[in-house]
């Protein structure tokens, strides 16, 4: 094992300054951290820790369950304070989600994601599904077209479906069906980064179990988690064009899927093109109409988060995702 976590500096500070009791802090005696590499944008770590529940036991490491640990180093502390809100977000309205804890680790605040499949589990993410029905060796193909920024001209939502349902055959529709719904949380929340390695499904390797949609994992550009508090505060203090601010954000967040013959959908007509050729289910339909969603989103961000955000920001949060539910209720009528 490795004795620190990754010492990483910080490139923007955005947010409250957490000095108090506002997150719980791991001790440097509660936690273990693995010396194995993990990819993605932000710095990371994978380390074990411990929290007394009455079934861990301190005295052995090795039975503490593994987190992937990362601070939001772009836009610190608010970057991994938006992942939290995120993730708890989707608990609240019933969204399969990974499990997610906003802790304080080393003087830092980092967001912790509990890993969910075994050691008798691999996760294959959307890129590798891809490679396969395609029958590429590895996904370096798909990393080629991203950087020459031609993926969505080539890929889209048609082929990332054909793909599922060919990949796994009678167990397409249940996975499709959470993939869907992965796709209208994005929508709700703004979610701009569901790139082809941030889902996947969970295989068993002895095949025990059918192939799994796995829970919804890095959840982090949504919700202004890259405007400092200073671009907020005149946001929510812009009488005149604060409306007109906030949906051309909304429409300018783009899904890393596109839909045949738009590259450059948004959210919004990603879902609609899936409502227009069938693709969603009826439970979709009803579940995003819930005239309730508002109410448990709000309660949730004022019980959760009101110490964790500037009043301001979580005055804007509450409008966006408001007017962003009501595009997206906009694109899917009611079940007739």
């Amino acid at each position: 094992m490795a004795s620190e976590l990754k010492k990483e500096t910080i490139i923007y500070r955005s947010g409250i300054n957490l000095s108090g009791n506002e997150v719980m802090t791991i001790k440097k005696s509660n936690f273990k951290v693995i010396d194995i590499s993990v990819g993605g944008d932000a710095p990371k770590d994978v380390v074990k820790i411990y929290q007394y529940n009455g079934k861990m036991r301190k005295a052995k490491p090795k039975t503490w369950p593994n987190y992937i640990v990362k601070i939001g180093q772009k836009w610190y502390p608010n970057e991994s304070i938006t992942e939290q809100l995120l993730s708890e977000l989707g608990k609240t309205i019933g969204i399969q989600v990974a499990d997610t804890m906003l802790v304080k680790m080393e003087g830092m605040i980092r967001l912790c994601s509990r890993h969910f499949h075994s050691k008798d589990e691999r996760l294959d993410h959307g890129a590798e599904i891809l490679s396969r029905y395609f029958d590429y060796d590895d996904p370096e193909w798909i990393d080629d077209l991203d950087n020459r920024k031609e993926l969505k001209d080539v890929i889209d939502i048609e082929k990332v479906i054909e793909a599922i349902r060919s990949v796994f055959e009678e167990n397409s529709q249940s996975i499709m069906d959470d993939f869907l719904q992965m796709l209208l949380f994005d929508c709700f929340v703004g979610n701009n980064d569901r790139h082809y390695y941030n889902w996947g499904v969970i295989m068993h390797i002895e095949r025990d179990h059918p192939p799994i949609f796995s829970p919804i994992y890095d959840t982090a550009r949504a919700l202004y988690w890259n405007n400092p508090d200073k671009f907020i505060i005149d946001l929510q203090a812009d009488k005149n064009y604060k409306k007109e601010r906030i949906e051309k954000y909304i429409r300018n967040s783009l899904p890393k899927i596109s839909i045949p013959d738009n590259s450059k959908c948004n959210h919004f007509e990603l879902i609609g093109y899936l409502y227009k050729k069938g693709f969603l289910q009826d439970f979709h339909i009803e579940f995003w109409r819930n005239p309730f969603i508002l109410e448990k989103v709000y309660e949730c961000i004022d019980k959760k988060f009101r110490k964790l955000m500037i009043p301001e920001r979580i005055k804007i949060i509450k409008e966006t995702l408001e007017l962003r539910l009501y595009y997206l209720q906009n694109a899917i009528p009611d079940v007739e």
